[in-house]
């Protein structure tokens, strides 16, 4: 069944998951916001209930971290970043240089997959998507927390937790169920960060044709075959002040079909 949720604006999506300190529970729900994942795509565990229903992929997602070159590019707290990436040498990788901003860079496995209705009991090979975020806290402070919980946990970012235990989490501390946060991390990219239906979908792991028509645009199928865009394609969207962001300058939509 389909319902509308309210969506916050930016700042106060953000104050409400700050304002719940620096621990799992905030980091899970930190997670599912920045990659607009499904929570199972990085889970460990199955309950009875769920299996031979569904899976918990966590153990397939990846980490690695790229130099992305942006030349001039402005940093408001350029010796504090440098000062925080250094405390360890994330990765094995050495301070960045003037033009040099570095992205964490997430391969995570999709859950959810079509079937195949002519050959339906045929195994279809484990699809994923690259989510790439800014590791500066100008543009995106959250993602030093990533880094430290998989710099702690043999380079993974996975929680060994059940579906139903990260319901609990997210529903007791921010009210919302998980997958209402995948939807308002997109409403908040194409709204404040002008996202256009085909880089939604490179961040969801959509069908192309499923992030065109989130915005109301109707495609032909057919662009799945011909459409293949990477990452590089939206990073440098992300690449604003998360302060100007929150200004919240455009009005968001009151709410969002789930």
């Amino acid at each position: 069944m389909r319902k509308e949720i309210p969506v916050p604006s930016v700042a106060e999506f953000r104050k409400s998951v700050d304002d719940l300190g620096k621990n799992r529970n905030s980091l899970i729900i930190k997670t599912l916001y920045l990659t607009a994942s499904r929570s199972n795509e990085f889970l460990t565990k199955l309950c009875p209930s769920d299996v031979g229903v569904t899976r918990a992929l966590g153990k397939l997602v990846t980490c690695e971290l790229k130099d992305l070159v942006v030349p001039n590019i402005q940093y408001k707290n350029k010796a504090k970043y440098i000062a925080e990436l250094n405390s360890k040498r994330w990765f094995g990788r050495s301070r960045p240089s003037e033009d040099l901003l570095k992205i964490l860079l997430l391969k995570i496995p999709v859950l959810k997959q079509r079937r195949n209705k002519k050959e339906p009991e045929k195994i279809k090979p484990q699809k994923f998507k690259m989510v790439a975020i800014p590791c500066e806290p100008d543009f995106e402070p959250w993602t030093i927390d990533l880094l430290k919980w998989i710099s702690k946990h043999e380079m993974k970012l996975c929680f060994d937790l059940t579906r139903q235990s990260v319901l609990k989490i997210v529903k007791s501390r921010l009210g919302y169920h998980p997958h209402h946060l995948r939807h308002i991390r997109v409403t908040h990219l194409v709204n404040n960060y002008k996202f256009t239906g085909e880089q939604v979908s490179l961040v969801t792991g959509w069908a192309m044709s499923s992030g065109f028509g989130f915005l109301g645009q109707r495609v032909s199928g057919r662009v799945n075959i011909y459409l293949h865009s990477q990452w590089t394609n939206y990073i440098e969207k992300l690449l604003i002040p998360l302060d100007f962001v929150k200004k919240d300058m455009i009005t968001l939509n009151p709410a969002v079909a789930v």
